[in-house]
């Protein structure tokens, strides 16, 4: 029982990481890359989503030190960090990458997202990410590398 309460003490102490859910956002989009150059937008527009949730958690973690109480939709954390942070990174930039997001929630109306755009959307995600990381990792962290070669 002791080792049960400690292996759920180190989960909980990594999970309030934000150094983890920075390097989860990375390993997202480099999975999302894959998927794109393999024709597979759908899937890259899904994993690119779960790449800007890790970002916003780690960014939420390392201003409040808490994860807060939210739903998971995209568009709520964006909302959120938006507001009660200050992430500034552009307006037209934030839109765009929430228009992505919430596109996810569309997917039973609307067709499998063309290549130009997931193209487009996902190059404004490895944007967004770039200028997020910066606020997340310390000196001694390796920054987000973008994606886009």
């Amino acid at each position: 029982m002791k080792r049960l309460d400690e292996w759920r003490s180190l989960s909980h102490s990594v999970l309030l990481n934000p150094q983890y859910w920075h390097d989860i956002s990375q390993r997202y989009m480099e999975s999302a890359v894959i998927f794109f150059n393999h024709g597979m937008y759908e899937q890259c527009q899904s994993v690119s989503e779960m790449a800007v949730n890790a970002m916003f958690k780690a960014y939420y973690l390392k201003v409040n030190g808490i994860l807060p109480k939210l739903s998971q939709r995209p568009d709520v954390w964006l909302s959120h960090v938006h507001l009660f942070t200050d992430v500034n990174v552009g307006s037209d930039l934030l839109i765009n990458v929430l228009g992505l997001q919430c596109h996810s929630f569309e997917k039973e109306i609307t067709p499998v997202p063309s290549k130009e755009r997931v193209r487009i959307c996902f190059e404004q995600i490895d944007l967004f990410l770039s200028h997020l990381s910066p606020k997340v990792v310390d000196g001694s962290s390796a920054p987000y590398c973008s994606v886009i070669k």
